[in-house]
C-alpha cells in the first residue's frame, strides 16, 4: 500500500515502508524473533513499536507468515489514517466553542492549543 498517498497534506519526500526484522535463533527449536522497522516519520503515524504482532506458529515458513503479517499491518495503518479525520473533526468542532486556535498540527492532528478566558485570567488550552 501507498502510505504517502493515504495521509493528504503529508510533507514526506520519501516513500514510507515498514520492514519486518527477523532473527532465527541457530541451534535451537524455537520461534524466530520479530521487530519491525521504520523512518520516524511513519512512526509519527503509527507507533510500530505498540503493534502486537501476530503469533508465528511451530513449523511456519516466512511465506505462510507474511501475508497475515500484510493484512493486519494494512489494517493498523489504515485505522490509523482514519483516526486523523476523527481528530481534524473534533479540533473543528472544539474552534467553534473556543475560537480559531493558536497553534495546531496540520498533518495528523494530534496537538491544538486555544487561547481562552474564564473572567480576569487567559489561559491556553492543549
Amino acid at each position: 500500500m501507498d502510505i504517502n498517498q493515504m495521509v493528504s497534506s503529508c510533507t514526506w519526500k520519501y516513500p514510507q515502508k515498514i520492514y519486518l526484522q527477523v532473527v532465527f535463533p541457530i541451534g535451537r527449536k524455537s520461534a524466530p524473533r520479530l521487530k519491525l522497522v521504520s523512518s520516524s516519520e511513519l512512526k509519527a503515524l503509527v507507533s510500530i513499536d505498540d503493534v502486537k504482532l501476530p503469533s508465528w506458529l511451530d513449523g511456519m515458513c516466512m511465506a505462510e507468515y507474511l501475508p497475515n503479517l500484510e493484512e493486519y499491518l494494512g489494517k493498523q495503518v489504515r485505522d490509523a489514517v482514519s483516526l486523523i479525520d476523527v481528530r481534524r473533526h473534533f479540533i473543528e468542532a472544539l474552534a467553534c466553542q473556543l475560537g480559531r486556535p493558536v497553534e495546531a498540527d496540520p498533518v495528523f492532528c494530534r496537538k491544538a492549543t486555544f487561547l481562552s478566558t474564564s473572567g480576569v485570567f487567559t489561559f491556553l488550552v492543549k
